[in-house]
C-alpha cells in the first residue's frame, strides 16, 4: 500500500489510531484518537508522539522514552492511563524496513472490551488485519455474506455499498459461484485463498484482485485491490507487443521473399540455360553433351524440390509419421552417423536421465533435427571441440523456465545440445530461426538448416530456446511433450505397393496442369503404359465409362471433384480399381482438401520416374 492508503486505514478505526514514522513523528490520526488526547492534527503534525502528548505533561522521562518505544517496537503491549481510561498501546509495522519510507507503524489504542462475536473486533483481530492490509476490507460470513465494510474505497459510491448483500446479489452467476467456493475452501481449508474478478457495469469493465484470508472461526477477510489501471496498463503493452511481432513477421516476410526469388531465379536460370543449350545442339547429336545438359536442368529441379521441402518443414508442414519412443535409445542409435559426421577432432558425449519418460515423434524428423545441431555447431567450432548431448525429465513449473507463459504446462524430457564454438550475439540469437539467414559465408550454407529444427521440433508439438554468448559457444534446448497414452508401436503405419507390368494395365491420368499432364503422360508412355489423359475429373469419369481402367493417377486438389471423391465415383463401377495419388501441396491442404488422414499411395510433386514406378 502506499502512504495515502495507510493515512485512510486509520479513519476506518472505531478506535484512536495514529500513522507515525520510524522515529515516532505523527503523519495522521483519526478523530478518535485526537479526542481521546485534546489535541488536533495542527498540533501533532510532523512533532513526536510522545513528546507531545506524553513528555510535555512531564510523565515520562527520556530514558522511560527510548525504553518505552524500544518495547513497542519489539510489539509489547503498553497500558497507558489517562483521565481513568485505561488504554493499550500496540505498534504494527508497515514494512519490513521502515527507514526507508516516510511512514513506519500504526499506533493502536484501544481498551478491553467484550468482543461482538459478529463484527466487533479486538486486539487480536486489529493485529490479524493490519498484518494484511490489500486495498480496500470486507468481513465475510462462510456462506459469503458481507458483514462489515471494514475498508471501503475512498469517496465509496453506492456499487460499493455491498454490507448485508452476498456475492450473487451484486456479481454474476459464474463469479459469484467462484467466489463462494474461494471461501468455502478458505474457511473448512484455514488456507488464503485468490481470485480475479471481472466486474461489468454501465460504466464498463473493471478488474479486481482479491485475497481471502481465514478469520476467526467461520468468517473470511476480503482484501480487494482494484487492478483496472493496471490491466488497461498490460492490454496498451500486449496490443504494442502484437504491433511490433507483426512488424517483425513482414520484414521476415520481405526477407524470406527476397531470398526465395533469388534463389529460384538462379535454379531458373540454370534450368533455361540448359534447355537452350539443348535446343541448339543440331544432328547428329552429340549424346554426351546434352547428357551433361540434362544432368544440370535435373540438379536444379532437386534444388528446387530440397528448397521447397525446408520451407515447408520450417512452417510445419512436413509429412509427419509420429512414434511413441524413448529419445535415448533413438539417440544412441544414432551417436555412430553422428560421429562419423563430426570426425575424431570434435568429441561428441551423451548423457540420459535414468527411466526417461516417452514422448510422441516421428524419429527421421529426430534424426533430422539432431544432424542439423550437429553440423551447425561443426561450423561454430572448426578444427575441434566438444558437442555435448543430454537428456533429462523435467517440469516446466518446477524448473522455472524463462517465458513459462509460451509453454503448456506439464512434462517434458529435455533435449540438450550444447557445443564450444564461437557463439552468438543477441541479434544474431533474434534471426537464426528464419528461412536463409546464415552467418555463413557466400556459398558455404544454404540458410535452412535451423529454420528446418525450428519447423520439426514444432509440428512435433515442442518448444525451442537457444542460449549463446560471443566466445562462450552455444546451447539448444528443446522440449519435447510427455507421452502419457496407451504406448502403441506405431500410431501411423504407411504401406507401399508394387504396380503391375506396363503391357498388363491401362493407366487413367488425371492432372488439371496441362504442362505436367504431358509430361507425366510421355513419360508412363515411354514406358510402355497405355495412357488416357484428363484434365478434369469431369472428363476422366467419360473416359472411364468408356474404356477398361486398372490404375488412377490423379491429382488431390482439383476444380469440380478432388481426386478422393474422383476414385470414389469410379470405385462404384470398378472396385478394384488402384489408385496413386499426387500433388504440390502442403500436406494440410492436400488432408483438409482431399478429407484425408493417412493416405497411401501419395506422390508429392515432384517426383522421380522411379518413384511413380515403385
Amino acid at each position: 500500500m502506499k502512504e495515502k492508503d495507510y493515512q485512510l486505514l486509520v479513519h476506518t478505526f472505531d478506535e484512536p489510531v495514529c500513522l507515525v514514522d520510524e522515529e515516532m513523528r505523527v503523519i495522521e490520526a483519526n478523530s478518535k484518537f485526537l479526542s481521546f488526547f485534546e489535541t488536533s492534527m495542527n498540533e501533532l503534525a510532523g512533532k513526536s508522539l510522545f513528546a507531545s502528548l506524553l513528555g510535555k505533561r512531564g510523565k515520562i522521562k527520556d530514558d522511560e522514552f527510548r525504553i518505552l518505544i524500544k518495547n513497542l517496537r519489539k510489539g509489547k503491549v503498553i497500558k497507558y492511563m489517562r483521565k481513568g481510561q485505561e488504554r493499550k498501546i500496540l505498534l504494527f509495522p508497515l514494512t519490513p524496513r521502515a527507514s526507508v519510507n516516510k511512514f513506519g507503524y500504526i499506533m493502536l489504542l484501544t481498551e478491553p472490551r467484550k468482543e461482538d462475536t459478529e463484527t466487533g473486533f479486538g486486539l487480536h483481530d486489529y493485529v490479524e488485519i493490519i498484518s494484511h492490509v490489500y486495498g480496500y476490507i470486507y468481513l465475510l460470513s462462510k456462506d459469503g455474506q458481507i458483514l462489515k465494510e471494514v475498508l471501503p474505497p475512498p469517496d465509496v459510491d453506492d456499487k460499493y455499498r455491498i454490507a448485508g448483500k452476498r456475492p450473487q446479489e451484486f456479481l454474476d452467476k459464474k463469479e459469484a459461484a467462484m467466489i463462494l467456493e474461494k471461501i468455502k475452501t478458505t474457511v473448512e481449508k484455514r488456507v488464503t485463498t485468490h481470485y480475479e474478478i471481472e466486474w461489468r457495469s454501465t460504466e464498463g469493465k473493471n478488474f479486481y484482485k482479491v485475497k481471502f484470508v481465514p478469520f476467526r472461526k467461520d468468517n473470511v477477510l476480503a482484501y480487494v485491490h482494484d487492478i483496472t489501471e493496471q490491466k488497461k496498463v498490460e492490454r496498451e503493452k500486449d496490443e504494442f507487443r502484437k504491433m511490433y511481432y507483426q512488424a517483425q513477421k513482414l520484414e521476415s516476410i520481405g526477407r524470406l521473399t527476397a531470398y526465395i526469388a533469388h534463389d529460384f531465379n538462379n535454379i531458373l536460370q540454370v534450368v533455361r540455360s540448359n534447355a537452350e543449350l539443348l535446343k541448339e545442339l543440331k544432328p547428329p547429336v552429340d549424346w554426351n553433351e546434352a547428357r551433361v545438359c540434362i544432368e544440370e536442368i535435373l540438379k536444379s529441379v532437386d534444388s528446387a524440390s530440397t528448397m521447397i521441402k525446408a520451407l515447408l518443414t520450417f512452417s510445419g508442414k512436413h509429412p509427419h509419421s509420429p512414434e511413441v519412443v524413448n529419445l535415448n535409445k533413438e539417440i544412441k542409435n544414432l551417436l555412430p552417423m553422428l560421429r562419423k559426421v563430426t570426425g575424431e577432432r570434435i568429441k561428441v558425449r551423451f548423457s540420459s536421465h535414468k527411466n526417461l519418460w516417452k514422448v510422441l515423434i516421428d524419429p527421421s524428423h529426430l534424426e533430422n533435427i539432431l544432424m542439423n545441431l550437429v553440423v551447425n555447431a561443426i561450423d561454430a567450432m572448426g578444427e575441434e571441440g566438444e558437442i555435448k548431448i543430454c537428456l533429462k525429465n523435467v517440469n516446466i513449473e518446477d524448473i522455472g523456465v524463462k517465458d513459462i507463459t509460451l509453454f503448456h504446462p506439464g512434462d517434458y524430457v529435455l533435449l540438450t545440445v550444447a557445443d564450444t564454438g564461437i557463439g552468438m550475439d543477441e541479434d544474431t540469437i533474434t534471426h537464426i530461426f528464419e528461412p536463409f539467414f546464415t552467418t555463413k559465408g557466400k556459398g558455404k550454407g544454404t540458410g535452412l538448416g535451423l529454420s528446418t529444427v525450428y519447423g520439426l521440433v514444432k509440428q512435433n508439438k515442442g518448444y525451442i530456446k537457444v542460449f549463446s554468448e560471443k566466445g562462450k559457444g552455444t546451447t539448444f534446448e528443446i522440449y519435447f511433450p510427455r507421452y502419457s497414452g496407451k504406448v502403441d508401436k506405431k500410431i501411423v503405419v504407411k504401406k507401399r505397393y508394387s504396380l503391375f507390368k506396363p503391357d498388363e494395365i491401362n493407366i487413367l491420368l488425371v492432372e488439371d496442369e496441362e504442362m505436367a499432364l504431358k509430361a507425366i503422360a510421355s513419360l508412363l508412355e515411354k514406358k510402355g503404359f497405355k495412357v488416357f489423359s484428363a484434365n478434369s475429373p469431369l472428363l476422366a469419369v467419360e473416359i472411364a465409362e468408356k474404356h477398361r481402367i486398372d490404375l488412377l493417377i490423379t491429382d488431390v486438389v482439383m476444380p469440380e471433384m478432388n481426386g478422393v471423391q474422383l476414385s470414389r465415383k469410379l470405385k462404384e463401377k470398378n472396385p478394384s480399381l488402384k489408385v496413386i495419388f499426387m500433388s504440390g501441396y502442403p500436406a494440410d491442404i492436400v488432408e483438409k482438401d482431399g478429407k484425408l488422414k493417412s493416405i497411401e499411395n501419395y506422390l508429392r510433386k515432384p517426383f522421380t520416374f522411379d518413384q511413380l514406378l515403385s
